[in-house]
């Protein structure tokens, strides 16, 4: 760290306790498996895994089981976010409503819970830049990077479709208040 500057930007990233980094490097050096993997890799990564969750879940006074380890905060918020959904919604039988406010984290915002779509176009999902499909199709590359791919399948119902459409425009007009979108 710099001593020159005072660091206030905690909420968005903080630096790692040097004993955290100190475990992180020696298991990302030695029991750098798959956990998911039978071989003997997989196997200590996988105890590795287990015991952080055991040391968590007694700190915090939970149960392994209710330790849910993920990428970053974005991805934590929308995981509690559809749990708390499809738990509602699974009890109602019926569709639930999550009610926020426009000052929340976009990732709450964007927590989309009851339909899974793509980014980009085939073959395009997780890459950064616009699609050569897409560009070719015409679309400029600033359209070609938002553009969401929806597929529909021989179980897709004229619901699903209605109700996926009020979602996705609702959402882009609480994500991006200022673009102008096309009524349905």
């Amino acid at each position: 760290m710099r001593d020159d500057l005072i660091y206030l930007d905690y909420n968005a990233t903080t630096p790692v306790d040097p004993r955290v980094a100190s475990v992180i490097f020696e298991c990302m050096n030695e029991e750098f498996g798959n956990p998911s993997s039978t071989h003997v890799y997989g196997e200590s990564a996988h105890a590795a895994l287990e015991r952080a969750r055991s040391q968590i879940a007694s700190l915090i006074g939970a149960s392994t089981a209710e330790i849910v380890f993920t990428g970053s905060g974005s991805e934590a918020d929308a995981l509690a976010i559809r749990g708390a959904y499809l738990s509602a919604r699974a009890e109602s039988r019926s569709h639930s409503h999550m009610i926020t406010q426009v000052t929340e984290h976009p990732a709450v915002l964007a927590a989309m819970p009851a339909i899974a779509t793509s980014a980009g176009s085939a073959c395009h999902a997780g890459r950064n830049e616009p699609s050569s499909v897409l560009l070719a199709l015409g679309l400029d590359p600033v359209d070609a990077l938002c553009a969401v791919r929806i597929s529909i399948g021989r179980w897709s119902t004229e619901d699903e479709i209605d109700d996926a459409a009020v979602q996705i425009l609702s959402t882009a007009r609480v994500l991006t208040p200022s673009l102008k979108l096309l009524e349905i």
